[in-house]
C-alpha cells in the first residue's frame, strides 16, 4: 500500500528567521502562469513545473529582483532559474529518497523598497512501491571485454532500482566495484593486474531487496 506523503518544498529553510522579520510589499503582484503551487507527485518523478510571474517589482523587465529561498536543488533534487519578466520556474524530479511527511516552503522576492512578497508552495508526495531491477546500461563498456592484464578496462555501468545491497564477485584482481546511489548506478572499473594468469574470468553482480533477488 503506497504512503501518502505531503512534501512543500522546502526550498526555503535557510530563509526562515529572515522571514519572521520582512515587511509585506503592497506593490508586487504573483501570477502563476503554469504549474500548480500545490501538486500531488510520486517521489522520484517530476514534478509540473511551476512558472511565477513578478510585477510592479519596481524594477525593469529584464531585471532579476533580490529574494531569498534556500538551496532546494540539494534538498529535493529541483532546480530554480529567473527568466525575463521577470519569472521564477522550479522545476526537476523530486527525489527518490524523500521521506514520508509535510513540508512547508516558500520564496520571498523584494521590491524596490526593501519589502517583500511571499509565495507558499506546498506538494503531496506518494512514495512509490519498491521495484527491484538491474540492467547494463548500453552507452556503457561491453559487459565481456578482453583486456591484456596491466591494462584498464573500458568502464562497465549497470543502472538499478530498489535494491538495499548489491555485491560483485569473481573479478581479476584489479578492478573494483563502486556504486553511486545518487545516480543509483553500480560501476566495474579499474586496470587488471599486470600478474592475473591469462584465462577467462567470470563474474556476477548480484542486487537485492527485503522481498527479492536479481
Amino acid at each position: 500500500m503506497k504512503k501518502l506523503v505531503s512534501l512543500a518544498i522546502v526550498l526555503f529553510f535557510a530563509a526562515t528567521a529572515f522571514a519572521e522579520e520582512y515587511v509585506a510589499s503592497q506593490k508586487i503582484t504573483q501570477e502563476v502562469i503554469e504549474g500548480k503551487l500545490a501538486q500531488t507527485v510520486y517521489a522520484g518523478d517530476d514534478i509540473e513545473p511551476v512558472k511565477i510571474l513578478y510585477k510592479n517589482t519596481g524594477l525593469d523587465e529584464n531585471s532579476v529582483p533580490e529574494y531569498s529561498s534556500t538551496n532546494f536543488l540539494e534538498n529535493f533534487g529541483l532546480s530554480k532559474r529567473w527568466t525575463m519578466g521577470p519569472v521564477c520556474e522550479i522545476a526537476g524530479e523530486m527525489r527518490s529518497d524523500i521521506a514520508a511527511g509535510t513540508y512547508k516552503a516558500y520564496i520571498l522576492v523584494q521590491d524596490d523598497e526593501g519589502k517583500f512578497a511571499k509565495t507558499e508552495f506546498e506538494f503531496t508526495v506518494l512514495e512509490k512501491e519498491k521495484t527491484l531491477s538491474l540492467k547494463w546500461n548500453e552507452s556503457s563498456g561491453d559487459v565481456n571485454q578482453e583486456v591484456t592484464a596491466g591494462k584498464s578496462i573500458t568502464p562497465i555501468v549497470f543502472d538499478y532500482e530498489g535494491i538495499t545491497s548489491y555485491s560483485v564477485s569473481g573479478l581479476p584482481s584489479g578492478l573494483t566495484k563502486t556504486l553511486d546511489s545518487k545516480k543509483q548506478k553500480i560501476m566495474i572499473v579499474g586496470s587488471v593486474n599486470s600478474d592475473v594468469m591469462s584465462g577467462d574470468y567470470e563474474y556476477k553482480v548480484t542486487v537485492k531487496n527485503e522481498l527479492a533477488h536479481q
